[in-house]
């Protein structure tokens, strides 16, 4: 994710990006409803550490701007 503030001329005046992966294995057998459950579980935690990394960027490239 590539967050950017722009003037009005489309010039960058600052940007902060971030990425995030998860993983895990999952046993061959599971059922449909265990399988979901892990996929649930490891797009919660990834979001939460974008969240987490893309704040720390905000806070400090982004401070003239925050509100």
């Amino acid at each position: 994710i590539v967050l950017e503030i722009l003037d009005p001329n489309g010039r960058r005046l600052s940007m902060v990006s971030s990425k995030a992966t998860r993983s895990r294995t999952v046993a061959e057998d599971s059922t449909l409803s265990d399988r979901e459950a892990v996929w649930f579980r490891i797009t919660e935690e990834m979001m939460n550490d974008l969240n987490a990394a893309l704040d720390k960027q905000i806070s400090k490239h982004f401070l003239i701007w925050r509100r």
